[in-house]
């Protein structure tokens, strides 16, 4: 397979930097290049490549941005050149190792030019552990903040369970949702969320929901709930998702 060049990794950035549903082949692209970084020591011959597992005790130079800490990559040894003239202390090494050797890290692509981005921990950890790849993005959360949403590799059942029976109660629900989503901004893992389509009083529901899920919450689970609306994020459900909750139409379950 031909690994993407720099201005392939740069083009799909700058993309993704103007619309959030690119996001997706972003991280496709960026996970299969080959970065740049920079060692806080100068090496004898920088062109051979390095392994950091093989290669006890490389210490790659760090940036501060906003208070945070990252290591910078460089998207190809051009861009390094016009960002950090007269350095000769780098290495290439493949994006899918050093992400995985850097979680709990930030990393931050092209720093001090453009197209650049800032990759938070959350996102190196998503990248790593597969959750950011092939997921549906695009969307914006209630918030208006760009997300990543997909279906868990496995379903929540105890939560499923006591929603489902809870639902033949609540005649307001129609139907209902579950997904993961994933803030790549703010989040460090993915987290569950509930998504009603409910006829008059939703908000009420939505009350009563977050009140049967806290004994998951209070066993470590993290879940929102939310209500199907006119939203971004509510297209997603409506369009890509099928409900595991769905009233029948005469009223019975």
């Amino acid at each position: 397979m031909e690994l993407p060049s720099g201005e392939v990794l740069e083009n799909a950035l700058a993309d993704a930097t103007q619309d959030p549903a690119k996001l997706e082949y972003f991280y496709t692209v960026l996970s299969e290049s080959i970065l740049i970084v920079v060692r806080e020591d100068a090496v004898k011959d920088p062109s051979a490549g390095l392994s950091l597992k093989k290669k006890a005790g490389v210490d790659l130079i760090k940036v501060e941005s906003e208070g945070l800490t990252y290591i910078p990559v460089f998207s190809s040894l051009g861009r390094l050149k016009q960002i950090l003239p007269g350095r000769s202390d780098h290495f290439p090494i493949g994006a899918r190792e050093l992400i995985a050797e850097s979680q709990g890290v930030a990393l931050f692509l092209n720093p001090g030019s453009e197209p650049s981005r800032p990759l938070s921990t959350g996102e190196v950890n998503g990248i790593a552990s597969g959750f950011i790849l092939n997921r549906s993005t695009g969307y914006l959360d209630t918030n208006g903040a760009p997300t990543i949403v997909g279906q868990a590799s496995t379903p929540p059942k105890a939560l499923i369970d006591i929603l489902t029976d809870a639902f033949k109660k609540m005649k307001d629900v129609k139907q209902a949702y579950v997904t993961q989503i994933f803030n790549p901004a703010t989040d460090h893992t993915p987290h569950t969320l509930v998504a009603i389509d409910a006829t008059k009083d939703a908000a009420v529901a939505v009350k009563a929901i977050k009140t049967l899920t806290t004994p998951l919450e209070n066993s470590g689970a993290a879940i929102d709930v939310m209500s199907i609306s006119t939203n971004s994020l509510s297209t997603y459900f409506t369009n890509e998702c099928e409900p595991f909750y769905k009233r029948k139409v005469l009223g019975l379950f």
